[in-house]
């Protein structure tokens, strides 16, 4: 598909946009990670009940993404737009007047089934804005926002909650929401809904594998063949990298830290991510799974050191921007490798990537809280190891094609044909 004509400072401006959109969802996910103990002690409930509004936000997000995403496929882009924003700007200001654990829940809802749509809709958005040879690097820009969250958007909301009450940093979400709702008309242009899929075509003989197919059905094989393989990669990284971070705030107390210092070691980690931002950017289009394979070995070694260290204060603070810089590379890997991998529907392949993300995230979060339960914080760290190093080892046991001039580097890194 023809991207749509405008100048580069246009683009970026675009992009930004989209990027800023990206920023608000994970920034409003990921807050009450930050604010876990403020939140506990002002509710009067365990931690963990907390930490169950993540979960309850991300098996939303998991179970609706690909329905919704498939449900809206035919409206206008800008306006579907236009009404995740405005679901953010309302969920947002309903956590920020809730006073129960119910009324929590039910703002996260509303929040998670806005958020199962955006995703889809900024990548469709970013692949159909830029040049087909930039493809890796825009949709990279467009979801460092997600990095931007934890460099900025979660530690800020820590310290503005820590300081004069959590909900207030969730009543600036929604002005946020509410000045980006404002700005989608002015910035971004009018698209139409994604072109039809395809009929779908002959059913092949019984028994027949996709080598005796046509050329079609044999190409959607391999479609559906490297989603799934990506779909299970993201799952294995966000349930690893969930299962610490959803307590990253108990895990920085137990270290030693105060509740003020939270926040700024937040920064730390997330600052650290705008290395993985760059190192993510340059690599996305040119040796994409080179480059996934090696933040993947970078993020296990961060985890195995934090467990290594654990309750060492300066020994983990020192850890944390290894963390952070090799998980924020990741996500643009996670998108381009799924658009890359279905061409022609760029809206439903995000929603795959989406719902495997959130999925992860919600495991994270119910395992890490029994963990922390069973074995204490000090646990953790390790057992995020574990399904990291087995999504490391999917990257080194998937299928490379004997001719490697049948597939260049370029293609997605870990959907292989």
């Amino acid at each position: 598909m023809a991207p749509v004509p405008g100048s580069g400072r246009r683009l970026r401006g675009r992009l930004l946009l989209l990027c800023g959109a990206v920023l608000l969802a994970v920034t409003g996910e990921m807050l009450p990670a930050g604010l876990l103990a403020v939140m506990a002690d002002d509710l009067a409930v365990s931690r963990s009940a907390v930490a169950g509004v993540v979960s309850a936000y991300a098996v939303v997000v998991a179970v609706a993404a690909v329905p919704l995403t498939v449900l809206t496929a035919r409206w206008p882009r800008r306006r579907l737009l236009l009404g995740c924003l405005v679901g953010f700007a309302v969920s947002n200001a309903a956590m920020a007047s809730s006073s129960a654990l119910p009324a929590l829940i039910a703002a996260r809802t509303l929040g998670g089934l806005t958020h199962a749509v955006l995703f889809s809709v900024v990548t469709g958005y970013a692949t159909r804005l830029a040049p087909a040879r930039l493809t890796g690097r825009a949709v990279s820009l467009v979801l460092a926002g997600g990095t931007v969250a934890f460099v900025l958007g979660v530690p800020l909301g820590t310290w503005l909650g820590s300081l004069l009450g959590w909900r207030t940093a969730f009543a600036a979400l929604a002005v946020a929401a509410v000045l980006l709702v404002l700005a989608t008309p002015l910035v971004l242009p009018v698209l139409p809904a994604p072109p039809a899929p395809d009929p779908p075509a002959p059913t092949r003989r019984e028994g027949a594998g996709p080598a005796a197919a046509g050329p079609v059905e044999q190409r959607r094989y391999r479609v559906r063949s490297g989603l799934g393989v990506i779909a299970g990669f993201v799952l294995l990284i966000m349930l690893g990298h969930s299962t610490l971070y959803t307590y990253v705030s108990p895990v920085l107390l137990d270290a030693g830290l105060t509740q003020a210092g939270v926040g700024p070691a937040l920064l730390l980690y997330g600052a650290a991510g705008l290395l993985g931002i760059w190192g993510a950017g340059r690599l996305a289009d040119h040796r994409p799974r080179a480059g996934l394979t090696g933040f993947t070995a970078v993020l296990l070694l961060a985890l195995v050191l934090l467990a290594a260290v654990a309750g060492r204060t300066w020994a983990t603070v020192l850890v944390l921007p290894l963390w952070g810089a090799a998980y924020a590379g990741m996500p643009g890997f996670f998108m381009s490798a799924a658009v890359r991998a279905s061409r022609t529907s760029p809206d439903t392949s995000a929603a795959v990537v989406n719902a495997a993300s959130n999925a992860g995230i919600a495991l994270g979060a119910f395992g890490g809280g029994q963990v922390i339960t069973r074995a204490g914080v000090d646990a953790l760290p390790l057992l995020a190891a574990v399904p990291v190093a087995l999504a490391l080892l999917v990257i080194a046991v998937r299928h490379r094609p004997a001719d490697p001039s049948k597939q260049q580097e370029t293609e997605a890194p870990v959907a292989g044909r």
